[in-house]
């Protein structure tokens, strides 16, 4: 399995943005998303701290089944990082943890 954090910018305010978990797995040749979830609320993530150095404060992934998959982003420089999100990924769907 393969696993990718996305910053995405909020439509509507320029400031807010969303974090946009995927998961893929190797089928027939080729990497296939086989599902997404968002890391937080929708738009709850400040834009700049997402897009510059040091936005993962931690990202840790497994290769058991379910795999556990646990996240923290950086809020702010001076507030610091996020409580840790914590998912699993049980064949190859997001299951919140």
């Amino acid at each position: 399995m393969k696993y990718t954090l996305t910053a995405l910018r909020s439509r509507t305010d320029p400031l807010a943005a969303s974090v946009r978990l995927q998961v893929f797995t190797f089928d027939k040749g080729a990497w296939r998303e086989t599902d997404r979830a968002l890391v937080g609320e929708a738009d709850s993530w400040f834009w700049f701290p997402l897009t510059g150095r040091h936005a993962v404060c931690a990202f840790s992934t497994s290769s058991t089944q379910p795999a556990p998959v646990a996240v923290s982003m950086l809020v702010t420089p001076s507030v610091g990082c996020s409580p840790t999100a914590n998912f699993r990924v049980d064949d190859g769907r997001i299951v919140p943890a």
